[in-house]
């Protein structure tokens, strides 16, 4: 009777966790009220276990994850099709438009925790001097999340 109990107790937990899990699109636009070459939202606070999935409004876009907190899951979109990635670690993820690298065209995720900030900070950086445009917008969306985390 108590295994009964116990085993009905972990389904229901394990089945709230699914019910609670979220979905999010994120468009790769060629232009928004943001600027050129933008995703939308450009950050995106998401829960563990939540899936987002990146929508190109034509064929020249993608999402390829650049940097995601150790262990996490990853992703290579393909040029104009859609690809999800489910949330699977608590951290800051960031991505980018593979063709439209050089434009800054960037974005992030986070997730409960933002033990890995630092790091994707340097990341950041790193890319962003790359930029030959909209160099200071990768920054910037992470001064959005370090706004949020304190």
């Amino acid at each position: 009777m108590l295994l009964r109990k116990g085993l009905l107790i972990a389904s229901f937990m394990a089945l709230a966790s699914v019910v609670q899990a979220a979905d999010y699109e994120v468009k790769m636009l060629n232009v928004s009220e943001q600027g050129n070459m933008v995703f939308e939202p450009a950050v995106l606070e998401v829960a563990v276990g939540d899936t987002v999935t990146f929508i190109p409004q034509d064929r020249g876009h993608d999402s390829v994850f650049v940097y995601t907190p150790p262990g996490a899951a990853t992703w290579h979109g393909k040029r104009g099709k859609k690809v999800s990635v489910t949330i699977d670690k608590e951290g800051v993820y960031l991505y980018k438009c593979a063709p439209h690298y050089y434009y800054g065209m960037f974005g992030v995720i986070y997730a409960g925790k933002l033990d890995n900030l630092e790091k994707a900070k340097t990341e950041a950086n790193k890319h962003s001097a790359k930029f030959i445009a909209n160099k200071e917008r990768l920054v910037g969306y992470l001064k959005q999340v370090e706004t949020v985390a304190q």
